[in-house]
């Protein structure tokens, strides 16, 4: 999925909402960290998917990235983090969109 518009709401090094994330995380990081738990979030509010299958999927999605679970949780954890991962579900056309996209 197209995430630049995601990549414009952060901020230069990887900041958002105005700070920087506690893990110094680069925008690429901080991306994948939002688009991996907001498509487990669609997947499971459309029931396109059970909550344990939708989160080994972003989990996998993740070490993939090769971004540690600790570097994940840092992002997770910096005030802002809901409100990017919403937008980018926003930026998609919302859940329903969102998981048809993934579906294609």
């Amino acid at each position: 999925l197209e995430c630049g518009r995601l990549a414009r709401r952060l901020r230069p090094g990887g900041s958002f909402g105005g700070r920087d994330d506690s893990a110094g995380a680069t925008t690429t990081t901080t991306i994948a960290v939002a688009v991996a738990p907001g498509n487990a979030h669609c997947l499971i509010k459309t029931g396109t998917m059970k909550p344990e299958k939708a989160q080994s999927i972003a989990d996998g999605f993740l070490a993939q990235q090769q971004i540690s679970p600790q570097a994940s949780d840092a992002v997770k954890n910096t005030p802002g983090f809901r409100d990017l991962m919403n937008a980018y579900i926003a930026d998609q056309g919302g859940c329903s969109a969102l998981v048809e996209a993934l579906q294609r």
